[in-house]
């Protein structure tokens, strides 16, 4: 397997980002090794012979924490993020520390708590304007 991004990126606002170049950006953010196979994102997980097979495999899960609470809940946790609610489809997200104080005064907007969550990371870690390869940009999925 192999991680199937090519060379070529371009640099995308945090809060341009939306789909598959999103979700890479989060793993990026908080140092997630992934592998790419048809134009999707996979955590590798549990590695081992395979019962049936004998052969080795790697268990792969489909990185999303853009759309997936099971994947974003616990970051939201771990960054203790704290959320606005601007109308139904604006939604702030913000980094704070353990006295709920914003750790860097950034609110990042989405249209949903775990895109908002998603973009605050983002942003937190790696700045506004992040370098993302270019074929997640071209391919994004929509919000």
């Amino acid at each position: 397997m192999t991680n199937g991004i090519s060379s070529g990126t371009v640099e995308v606002q945090c809060s341009d980002l939306t789909g598959l170049a999103l979700d890479w950006a989060v793993a990026k953010a908080v140092g997630k090794k992934l592998e790419t196979h048809g134009g999707r994102s996979y955590v590798p997980g549990h590695c081992g012979d395979s019962w049936s097979t004998g052969q080795y495999v790697s268990s792969l899960t489909r990185w999303s924490p853009s759309n997936d609470w099971s994947q974003a809940g616990p970051l939201i946790s771990k960054y203790l993020m704290d959320f606005t609610v601007e109308h139904p489809e604006t939604i702030g997200a913000a980094l704070c520390d353990e006295n709920g104080i914003y750790i860097d005064d950034r609110m990042m907007f989405g249209k949903t708590h775990l895109i908002a969550a998603c973009r605050a990371i983002i942003a937190a870690h790696l700045g506004e304007v992040v370098s993302v390869p270019a074929e997640l940009v071209e391919n994004k999925s929509p919000e």
